[in-house]
């Protein structure tokens, strides 16, 4: 999944604690605080609507998902990748 997204160098990956398509590794610790909502309100509702935006790109991108249980677990990822989108400017810029 995510073939719609950009590639960037395994440097930046590394400083940004993200993986090969741009998504945030949940295990990485400088990612924990994108696993729960953000304290801001609006930076939370901002998040969502990247996620929901992504989702559904990607839900057209690969003819939907094969379960339910998966279209579930990529929205969270989205959610996160929208939450670190929101907070560092460096992850956003990886989509331009």
């Amino acid at each position: 999944m995510r073939s719609t997204r950009a590639k960037c160098s395994e440097e930046v990956q590394e400083r940004l604690g993200i993986d090969e398509h741009l998504n945030v590794i949940r295990g990485d610790p400088r990612n924990a605080r994108y696993l729960v909502p953000l304290t801001d309100p609006k930076a939370e509702e901002s998040a969502q609507c990247f996620a929901e935006t992504v989702h559904v790109i990607m839900a057209c991108d690969d003819v939907g998902f094969p379960s339910r249980e998966v279209s579930d677990w990529w929205f969270e990822q989205c959610v996160i990748d929208g939450r670190k989108s929101v907070c560092e400017a460096d992850y956003e810029a990886t989509f331009f």
